[in-house]
């Protein structure tokens, strides 16, 4: 009995440790040691960078805390924006050094759930295809686990490895998240964005790039490049059954079914006597952690008031929207049939707009 007794006290001394999760005095001091971690374990430095990264617009995709594919990508299209040496290690002291300068706020920080977070409605089970989808009523979240990680842009399993024991199906219940969108200090007045001059969409790298008026890079985000499965021709006009599902943006969604355009009913809009730019700022109040969405605009026209500024006008002129910054010369006083556009709550920023004669491009 003694000597067994003594083989288990020598068994439990060569058993490690359980692998403990990141908490947030981990990460918020969190320092890089000048080498990345090897293995597929949540690491507080990278959780640190990946939060640090969404921060300055260079997405690292869904923060996990690992050295993944969408991080590494994000990393070098950071080093390159200040003007380091990319090598084949993304995360050195140099890049680390840079990160740290792009603030001071903690990089995990408390939340307490809301009744919103756990009332749902949440899926039972999500439906394995993505035609199955279209018969859903809505593609809702799985649970409210799953909606409060897409809603701070993190993992599920991050999110658990930060709060160990939790369930995070009480309203009320604190927990910590990470921290994507620090809070404006007097110390630290929000900066104002650079202008956007164009859009470089990589199928090949699967990257999207948003470069400045001189050509820099201000912000970098990856991109799932989906295959077509019929040839779209450019002004083709069809009807579209879409499956939308959680995603950082509000619209988006995948193209399940077609038909002719000929079958396709005439959008709602909203009643002159409802103000358009209201309805479509709805979206955002609903989630304030997004800061912009797309739109698709009926007829209108560009109009220029006296004092210069321009506006999008409905062809009834019973709704009218702030233009940021300036339209092409073409896009002024022409009949427009369908303008895109992304709203930020208070200016529209034209993306392509289609008249009677074809396609325009808009602004930066």
């Amino acid at each position: 009995m003694i000597r067994l007794f003594a083989g288990m006290i020598l068994l439990a001394c060569l058993v490690p440790p359980a692998f403990a999760g990141p908490d947030a005095a981990a990460v918020n001091n969190a320092e890089f040691k000048g080498k990345a971690p090897a293995d597929d374990k949540i690491h507080p430095a990278i959780v640190k960078a990946q939060v640090l990264l969404d921060r300055a617009n260079f997405s690292p995709g869904e923060i996990d805390g690992k050295l993944g594919e969408n991080a590494e990508k994000a990393l070098k299209a950071f080093s390159e924006s200040k003007g380091l040496v990319v090598s084949r290690q993304p995360l050195t002291s140099e890049v680390w050094g840079a990160l740290l300068t792009t603030g001071s706020d903690p990089v995990i920080v408390d939340y307490k759930i809301t009744e919103k977070d756990v009332k749902g409605p949440f899926l039972k089970k999500l439906p394995a295809k993505m035609e199955d989808m279209r018969d859903l009523k809505s593609l809702d979240y799985a649970s409210p686990r799953e909606a409060i990680a897409e809603k701070f842009h993190m993992s599920e399993a991050l999110l658990e490895a930060l709060n160990p024991g939790k369930k995070f199906d009480e309203a009320g219940q604190t927990i910590a998240v990470v921290n994507t969108l620090p809070k404006e200090t007097s110390a630290q007045p929000k900066q104002a964005r650079p202008a956007v001059a164009r859009v470089e969409v990589d199928k090949t790298a699967q990257t999207v790039k948003v470069l400045g008026n001189s050509g820099e890079l201000i912000a970098f985000f990856p991109a799932s490049v989906g295959r077509r499965g019929t040839v779209f021709t450019p002004g083709e006009r069809f009807q579209g059954e879409l499956a939308f599902y959680p995603s950082r943006q509000p619209l988006r969604a995948l193209l399940v079914a077609r038909a002719a355009a000929e079958d396709a009913a005439s959008p709602e809009w909203p009643t002159p006597e409802m103000a358009l730019a209201d309805t479509l700022t709805e979206p955002l109040l609903a989630e304030p952690w997004t800061i912009e969405i797309p739109v698709l605009l009926p007829t209108g026209r560009i109009a220029l008031d006296d004092a210069g500024h321009l506006w999008w006008r409905s062809a009834d002129g019973a709704n009218t929207l702030p233009i940021a910054g300036s339209a092409e010369g073409l896009l002024c006083g022409t009949d427009l049939k369908r303008t895109a556009g992304i709203w930020s709550g208070n200016r529209l920023t034209i993306l392509a707009a289609q008249t009677f004669w074809g396609r325009i491009d808009g602004h930066g």
